[in-house]
Order: C-alpha cells, then structure tokens, then sequence
C-alpha cells in the first residue's frame, strides 16, 4: 500500500506517448481477473461431458460476442479494429486451438477455468524471452481469446466494468496491462485517457486506442501503485508526460492547452493542418473526394487539398450528357467547397467496369486492358474535348491540377498537351496556373520515366491498378487476395524507384490509391520516401495520426525490414 503522503503530493512521470492528447480526471483502476486464484482453486471433475459442454457454450458465447463486436467496428468504419477481432473469430474456429483445451481438460481431470488460467500463465512467461512485436501480438491475440473464454465460463464479462459504466465523469483508466476486448468492453465513450503500465506501440491495443482518438500513455511502470481513486491526474499524450495530483495552477494551464489544440482540430475549422513526422518531416495530407459535399467534409477534417477528385462520378450519377454549363458549374462548387486549397480532377476514367448508362461501348474481349481511361476517351473524342475544355475553365474559380488516367505511352501526353494548348488559347486562360500530371499505375510507366517527367509537372501512383498490373492478378477477384498481399514488397520498391526519378527531375509525387488510406502502409509509403498522400476523407484523421507518431528513420527501418521478412516467401 502506498505511503500517506504519496497520495497527495504531486508526482511527475513519463512513459510513451501512444495517442496525442490532453486528458484531466480522475483515476479508474481496471483490474484483470486473478488467474493465480484460479490456479491455486482447481477441482476435479466428475462429469467430463458436462465440462466440455461448459467450454462449448463459452465457446459459442464468446463467438457471438466477437462477431458483434467486428461488425459494430464495421458500421463505425473501424476497419483494422474489425480486423482484430476477426482473426480472434478464426481462433475460436481453429479445431486444433479448441481441441488443445479441450484436450488439457480430459487428461487433468479438472475444471476447466483452471486450465485455461494454466494456459495464460504460460503464454505470460513467454512474453519475457520474444521480442518481436508481430509474434508478441500473435500471443496477446491468444492470450485474449483465453481471457474471453474464461470471464464467459465465470459469467463476469459485464460485471467488472460496472462502475466505470455508470460513472457520471470520464475517469482516466489505469491499468497493468490491457487486451484488445477489455477496450471494446469499457467503451471508450466514458474514458477521458488511458495509462498502461506495460504495452507496445504496434500492438493490437495500441490500434484500437488510436482508432478512437483517446489520449494515452505506455510503459509506465508502477502507476498503479502511486495513485488512488480520487487522484486527479493530467495525460499530455503529446509528450508521453503523467502529472498525478497537479496543483490548480497547472490543472488550468492543461485546460487551456487542452482548448487550445481542440480548438485547431476542430472539424468546423477552415484552416487546413500540417501534418509533420515525428522528427519534424513535413508530410502533405491530402484527400480523395467526389462531390462538393465531400469536398467540404475533407477540409473540415484538416485536408491540405482535393488529391484526387474522380470526374466520373459526376457523368455516372446521371442518366443523360450534362447539358451546357452544367459540368462547369459542378466543378466550381468543388474549388469553392475546397477553400483556395488546390484540386486535383482526374479526368474521366471510364471503361471496364466504369460504363455510362447513356453510351454505348461495344463489348471487349478484355476490358481491364482495353479501352480505359485516356484510351476511352482518345476513341471518344468530342467527349474528350467538352469535358477537357470544362475542367481547364474551372482554373478560374482555384488551383487546380488535371491529372491523366491509364496512361501507358508517352505519345499519349504529346497528343494531349496539344489539345490543352489549344483549348487554352481559344479560352483565354493561363497555362502556368494549371498543372499536368499523370497517373502512375501501369508499369511501362515505371520504366519510362524520365520520358514522362520531362512533359509533366507530376505523378500520383494509383496502387490499386498498378498491383493489379504488376502480378497479374485482377482487383475485383477476391481468390487473389494472397498475390495481391505477397506483391507489397515489390510495390514499396517501384515506389521507392518511382520517388527517386521524381525527385531528380524536380517533381512532385503523390500516391492516391487504397494503400495509402491503409495505416500501416501509409507508414511504409514514408519510408519510400512519398511526402504528399491522398486518403479516403473517413480516415484523414487516423493516417495523419500513424505519420505524427513514427520518425522517418522508424518508416524507412520498417521498409527494410517487412521488404526483408517477405523476402524467399511465396504467399
């Protein structure tokens, strides 16, 4: 028991900084459930059937609960934390995982809650010899599982946070250590911050804690100890820094500083955020929006740009050709929404599984390399030509930069840039206020480069396509999700190839595919050296938060290494 005095007197300490944040209240100690206890308390079983039974309802108990938990993460587009949870479904559906307890049961002969309390006993003595954080995560998923099992066979999965749930503050959690489920279970609506005595910032937890924008500090040894349950304690998430029982003074101060950055990350803000690597990298942060509506979303979430708006969005959601006027006028509302910010419209990108209702394409032996992108609209070339001229007239209302999709030949840029310098002579408009760029998703691009980087003022790398092409293996075709995954190291290489030719001719490059609104791989495209990305609007937030919390050595590191784990791998 701690000392008298220690309770009242102030106390500073520091840990890691594992979400940014301010958070003042006071302290609410989680406990686990007292697994020496069950090791000590074990009895034998007279009915082996009715244990296994037992262990079978926890089972499915414990199943259905995962299952809710996944696809409430999904309706709240939580999609990594969704993914933890499934990959605790797939443990519970290993036979092998569930006959190895089932197993233990039969050959002690005893209750099976003290089983499982052996079981987590070991895992908890393995954690001490692995340092690697991907198998040391593997075990706290097990580990998990277990402790599932087990509160469902004692029937105590609500019962322990009971007065954390009906608390009318937002308590500061403390705890020693904490599992990816007790985070779904204490709802982190009623948690202000969270202090963890001894946790990774890679692991399963450290996702889901950032996912929900909690301020929380790791790796504080003996917290619990020195603090009690009316201690008033400040989390600076930003510094890793613990203030226990803060004077009125400094309590005052972090409220300002709290009101402070809400104030600068506030949604209704207009100003757009810059977003810096831990050491100080500047990192453009730009998003992928569709409509006006979108547009506006991104820039009240900090977006310092439009890095991709898809045009054919516009054509696909009508059932005729915009009249006169119509398209202009869409594309003015775009600049306005974006605030002086720069725009980027990817011309239309129709063919293959992007058709309009109103036109008729004749059928392709393979469309995925047929007529798309630049290519359909080459073959369609009064469409080309109106809907040119409309998005070039729009550089009156912002900044904007026209971007080029499936692009595969050079010639392909000659034969447009005439047209623009034709469209902009008969418009009256300034060419050095529109930029030209190209999207890198084919990899005759790739290998071509310099060609290009001499006509254009720059590229943004299409992930998606570029996978696609590069392995052979089709986007839509969910079979070859394993080729698409086993191709990343390939990818991050190109990219980092693609970054580098860039750079030597002066140019900028972006990536705007669905890598790069990936957490962990938005981390790696970092470490290849990309400095402005483009992300779905609903995770603007969250990347912005991966980049803040890594250096770029830590990046480039974590490029070298996952290049040389998947190395000799096949699948």
């Amino acid at each position: 028991m701690p000392h008298k005095n220690t309770l009242t007197k102030r106390i500073e300490v520091t840990g890691d900084s594992l979400s940014p944040g301010i958070a003042i209240g006071n302290t609410y100690r989680f406990k686990q459930i007292d697994l020496e206890s069950l090791r000590k308390n074990s009895f034998p079983i007279e009915n082996i059937t009715i244990e296994l039974e037992r262990l079978d309802h926890s089972i499915k108990k414990s199943k259905d609960q995962l299952l809710s938990l996944q696809k409430t993460a999904l309706e709240n587009q939580k999609k990594d934390v969704a993914d933890i949870f499934a990959a605790h479904v797939q443990l519970l559906q290993d036979q092998t995982f569930i006959q190895s307890i089932k197993d233990a049961v039969k050959l002690e002969l005893l209750n099976v809650e003290h089983i499982l309390s052996v079981k987590i006993g070991d895992l908890e003595q393995s954690f001490s010899t692995i340092s690697n954080e991907t198998v040391r995560t593997r075990l706290f998923d097990i580990q998990d599982v277990y402790q599932r099992l087990l509160r469902n066979l004692l029937e105590i999965e609500h019962v322990r946070v009971t007065p954390l749930l009906r608390s009318k503050s937002n308590p500061i959690l403390i705890a020693e250590h904490l599992l990816p489920s007790d985070i779904a279970l204490l709802e982190f609506r009623k948690i202000a911050g969270v202090i963890i005595e001894e946790s990774s910032a890679v692991s399963h937890v450290a996702i889901i804690t950032r996912s929900f924008g909690i301020p929380a500090v790791i790796n504080v040894p003996g917290i619990s100890t020195l603090v009690h349950a009316d201690s008033t304690i400040i989390i600076d998430g930003y510094e890793g820094k613990i203030i226990i029982n803060p004077s009125a003074k400094e309590i005052a101060s972090y409220k300002r500083k709290k009101n402070g950055f809400a104030k600068k990350e506030a949604p209704a803000v207009q100003h757009q955020r810059r977003t810096m690597t831990r050491d100080g990298i500047r990192v453009r942060l730009e998003a992928n929006a569709n409509s006006p509506e979108e547009v506006y979303d991104a820039v009240r979430e900090g977006a310092e740009g439009i890095g991709l708006m898809r045009s054919e969005f516009f054509y696909m959601g009508r059932s005729s050709l915009p009249e006169p006027g119509e398209e202009l006028n869409y594309y003015k509302r775009i600049h306005e929404a974006a605030g002086g910010r720069p725009v980027t419209i990817r011309l239309l990108d129709l063919g293959a599984d992007k058709t309009l209702p109103y036109a008729k394409v004749p059928p392709e032996i393979n469309p995925q390399l047929g007529l798309r992108g630049i290519r359909y609209l080459f073959a369609n070339k009064e469409l080309l030509c109106n809907h040119l001229k409309n998005v070039l007239l729009s550089s009156k209302y912002g900044t904007l930069k026209v971007l080029v999709p499936f692009v595969s030949i050079v010639q392909e840029i000659d034969y447009l840039e005439d047209l623009i310098k034709r469209l902009i002579v008969e418009n009256h408009l300034i060419r050095a206020q529109i930029k030209l760029g190209i999207m890198v998703e084919i990899p005759s691009v790739i290998w071509s480069l310099p060609l290009f980087l001499q006509k254009v003022d720059f590229l943004s790398i299409g992930t998606n396509d570029l996978i696609q092409f590069t392995v052979a293996s089709d986007r839509e075709d969910g079979r070859l999700e394993e080729y698409r995954e086993a191709s990343i190291p390939i990818m991050l290489k190109m990219i980092s190839y693609v970054v580098r030719i860039a750079h030597s001719f002066g140019k900028e490059v972006s990536v705007c595919g669905e890598a790069a609104s990936d957490p962990l791989i938005a981390s790696l495209l970092i470490g290849t050296g990309i400095r402005e990305l483009s992300v779905r609007v609903n995770v603007l937030q969250k990347i912005r938060k991966e980049i803040e919390s890594k250096s770029v050595d830590q990046t480039e590191i974590a490029v070298r290494e996952y290049i040389e784990a998947i190395k000799g791998e096949l699948l």
